[in-house]
């Protein structure tokens, strides 16, 4: 039983919202890996941290 009752299995605002902007932030991060870009890299992954942020402020 989880503690929030029954739970939506993602298939909410927030999951969706959450997992397009990690989506987003995994591909700019590719995208910097492969032209050697190193601060790209890491605001590719700031962009995937934001989407783990956005998604649990949402799911509240």
């Amino acid at each position: 039983m989880s503690a929030h009752g029954d739970v939506d299995l993602g298939h909410t605002v927030a999951g969706w919202t959450g997992t397009v902007v990690a989506c987003a932030g995994t591909a700019g991060a590719g995208a910097a890996l492969c032209a050697a870009w190193a601060p790209g890299i890491w605001l590719g992954l700031g962009v995937v941290a934001v989407g783990a942020l956005v998604t649990w402020v949402l799911h509240l």
